[in-house]
């Protein structure tokens, strides 16, 4: 049953993402946005149409490179993962909730990273290749992914192993 709730949330989120603006996905934005100028001590400003522009590093971040669907990914995953734990069962309600909530956070946290990766290999290397950007995100989004699976599969079978101990 939460498994398919989750996936319908997951649907239901993807077609509200389709037709959103800036401002709807602003609580992906800003963390990201502050972590971003507090690491490179830049300030940037929020125009609903374009999002967070940033003059000294001379990017922008919006919509396009919010990490949503990096977020839907791992929020489902994390569900996944956790409903195939059998020891998790009295805790099964929290299950949808805190899977969102963890994440989000690594969502922010992925984000930033990915946003501070394209900014180094951009003043290194230049922009000479539009395929780079999109190929460094996809980089830097499935090693996370793996990263994360591994960590939370990790802590469920040690929590599974020392339930029977």
């Amino acid at each position: 049953m939460y498994g398919a709730l989750a996936i319908l949330m997951f649907i239901i989120l993807k077609f509200w993402y389709a037709n959103s603006t800036n401002s709807e996905v602003f609580f992906l934005l800003k963390p990201t946005d502050f972590f971003i100028n507090i690491i490179t001590s830049s300030t940037s400003i929020f125009k609903q149409d374009i999002g967070f522009f940033n003059e000294t590093l001379n990017i922008i971040i919006n919509k396009s490179c919010s990490g949503f669907n990096f977020l839907m990914i791992a929020f489902l995953m994390l569900i996944f993962l956790a409903l195939k734990s059998k020891n998790l069962s009295k805790f099964t309600v929290l299950i949808i909730p805190i899977s969102l909530f963890i994440s989000y956070l690594f969502t922010v946290f992925v984000n930033t990273t990915r946003i501070l990766f394209s900014i180094y290999m951009n003043h290194y290397v230049g922009n000479k290749f539009s395929w780079m950007h999109q190929t460094e995100g996809t980089f830097v989004y499935m090693s996370f992914l793996i990263i994360l699976y591994l960590l939370v599969n990790q802590f469920l079978t040690k929590f599974r192993n020392e339930k029977f101990a």
